[in-house]
């Protein structure tokens, strides 16, 4: 055996392998938190928001991301941060939306297909709400319209979740938009609707809002795709070297 012919193919082997390591090694560390892991969870908050003080109410799984609730200190202060599974099977933290509602808050994960239901120091009038297609959203006049989805409410820090109907088919059916952009309609223990109430009497406060997105989260994926692939070319490269001795 001629090992200066050869040490072209070990050294392609060998840069093949470091190519496979450094690939893998780099997307673990962008996709490394377990979706059952409430410390790392609790952690990537604190990290992505920037908010030291916060305290984690519910984790779902919400279609193909994952979806973290939080408070703070601050009354009516709430947030979600939104994550995203990799090819590993971990999380990554990759948009967050944050601000002081005093009624619910909605937001729309996974493309807009769910409607995440988030309260905070939810206020004790309110027993349940409903989410309708109203043609005339908080009318006091006009009826409202059908039901997309209702619960009740057992814990003042809640997270829900329901899917959104198909835009498409209920514009073509009904007319209706509304019932991708349904009103929220919030009820006391009798059974009654104290919205329009709540909104006239709601508190003097400052309404505060932000968010943060992470717009790399495909040049990560991209990237640990492209030292895999470089280091193949380049291990080709040197196995074909070693051929071409082969044949000289």
């Amino acid at each position: 055996m001629d090992f200066a012919k050869e040490k072209y193919k070990i050294i392609a082997i060998v840069i093949v392998l470091v190519a496979c390591i450094a690939s893998a090694g780099y997307y673990y560390s962008v996709y490394n938190i377990s979706g059952d892991d409430s410390d790392k969870i609790e952690k990537a908050v604190k990290e992505y928001t920037g908010i030291e003080n916060v305290q984690i109410i519910d984790t779902k799984r919400v279609g193909s991301q994952m979806c973290t609730l939080f408070k703070t200190d601050e009354e009516w202060y709430r947030g979600l941060v939104i994550f995203e599974r990799g090819l590993n099977l971990k999380w990554r933290p990759v948009r967050s939306s944050e601000g002081t509602e005093f009624m619910l808050s909605m937001y729309y994960p996974d493309a807009g297909r769910y409607v995440v239901i988030c309260g905070t120091d939810t206020n004790p009038e309110i027993a349940s709400y409903e989410f309708t297609a109203d043609l005339e959203p908080y009318s006091e006049s006009a009826p409202k319209g059908e039901i997309v989805y209702q619960n009740t409410i057992s814990n003042p820090d809640f997270m829900d979740v329901f899917e959104r109907p198909n835009e498409e088919e209920k514009m073509l059916e009904t007319g209706n938009r509304n019932y991708y952009y349904p009103t929220q309609h919030l009820f006391d223990s009798d059974g009654n609707d104290i919205t329009l109430e709540l909104i006239r009497n709601r508190p003097d406060i400052m309404q505060v809002g932000k968010g943060t997105a992470t717009m790399e989260k495909e040049l990560d994926t991209i990237l640990a795709a492209a030292i895999l692939i470089g280091g193949i070319v380049l291990g080709m490269m040197f196995w074909k070297s070693g051929d071409k001795r082969d044949e000289e």
